[in-house]
């Protein structure tokens, strides 16, 4: 008896369906499985580089935001050690003033008493003033009015605490105003006002200027003044215009 072979029998069966078990798990034989896989590798890359550029993008934010504040940091820092400074070099520096003011003994002269107030000398100091003839109701906008006394006598230096005198000659009024007084003196109402400017430095290498003025009162002996109302501004920052037109040749 003779068996059917047509067709591999029962294990050629067995084998095939093997194999196309094994292609369906393998994904052979299906032209299309690489083309999705690769497709789907390139959309993971893409989400994956999405999200590597916000992180990128938020770290230099992060970064950005911290340079800004230790900037800030380090500006706050500064500013307070420069006010630090500042407040040790202003309690520490040479405040000078005048403290009277009279007539000499020689005709024309004025003579003008000044201190240091401050804690350190001031190396330099000088000074000019003028003297004009006003009244009682004209005095304050005299001085409003007043022309500039930049320095015509200058003094090497000033110890802290100390105090010193000079002679000067107005720059402009009176030149012999003590002469004057004597041979005529003044109506009622009538003052004597002396003002001035003392330009001083301090051991910063600052430079202030400091303004005076004083009058005569005919209830009051000759050669004493007393200060009109109102403070005159002292103690201030020579501006560069300032020191260009009064210091620059002299110190």
């Amino acid at each position: 008896m003779r068996s059917d072979n047509r067709g591999g029998g029962p294990m050629k069966m067995i084998v095939t369906a093997m194999l196309m078990w094994l292609s369906r798990l393998t994904g052979a034989g299906e032209p299309d499985e690489f083309a999705r896989r690769s497709a789907s590798a390139a959309e993971w890359q893409s989400t994956w580089a999405f999200w590597a550029v916000i992180v990128s993008v938020g770290s230099l934010l992060v970064s950005g935001i911290a340079l800004y504040f230790l900037f800030r940091s380090l500006q706050q820092t500064r500013s307070a050690l420069d006010l630090t400074k500042n407040l040790g070099q202003a309690q520490a520096r040479a405040y000078v003033e005048a403290s009277d003011v009279g007539f000499s003994d020689e005709d024309g002269h004025i003579v003008v008493k000044f201190k240091n107030s401050g804690e350190t000398p001031s190396p330099y100091v000088g000074m000019g003033l003028a003297v004009i003839l006003t009244n009682e109701v004209d005095m304050n906008h005299a001085l409003r009015l007043r022309s500039e006394t930049p320095p015509d006598k200058t003094w090497a230096a000033l110890g802290a605490g100390g105090s010193s005198s000079g002679k000067l000659t107005p720059r402009t009024g009176f030149s012999d105003a003590q002469t004057w007084l004597r041979k005529q003196p003044l109506p009622a109402d009538a003052r004597l006002l002396v003002y001035g400017t003392i330009v001083y430095s301090d051991e910063f290498g600052e430079y202030f200027k400091t303004e005076f003025s004083f009058f005569t009162h005919p209830k009051l002996p000759l050669g004493r003044f007393l200060r009109p109302h109102g403070v005159m501004p002292a103690y201030r920052p020579l501006t560069s215009d300032e020191y260009n037109r009064w210091l620059a040749m002299n110190v």
